[in-house]
């Protein structure tokens, strides 16, 4: 009748090939994540907020699948309980990724970050000038 049938050894390959590319798309994402974080951290206490909400802002394609509450614990100066508090501040469900984040929290979410990148940057200037 027109059916083609397919032997199992060639849909076994087709699967393995399938997931090896995604095994090695996986590593791309975490290695990218790592060394964004990597990055994030070795700013200043303010830098490191500033850019922490310029990657909430406009996330980059590895950071859409990770937390906001891991990737604000990965800014300079911020704990987990600090982390919880300006997410709980901002109406940001702790188990949310950053790719979920509608307009509105993703605002509020960089508008906490920044506020702290202001009071931090205040501070090291006090600092500077004694």
């Amino acid at each position: 009748m027109g059916t083609t049938l397919i032997p199992p050894f060639r849909t076994a390959g087709a699967k393995r090939d399938q997931a090896m590319a995604a095994l090695g798309e996986a590593n791309r994402v975490r290695l990218r994540r790592a060394a964004l974080m990597r990055w994030l951290y070795g700013q200043s206490g303010a830098q490191s907020h500033e850019r922490a909400a310029e990657l909430v802002l406009e996330p980059d394609q590895s950071v859409c699948s990770m937390l906001v509450l891991d990737l604000l614990e990965r800014v300079r100066q911020v704990g987990s309980a600090q982390a919880e508090r300006m997410l709980s501040s901002a109406g940001v469900a702790p188990t949310a990724t950053v790719g979920t984040l509608t307009a509105r929290q993703r605002a509020a979410v960089a508008a906490v970050l920044r506020l702290r990148a202001d009071q931090l940057s205040r501070r090291e200037r006090a600092r500077a000038q004694r």
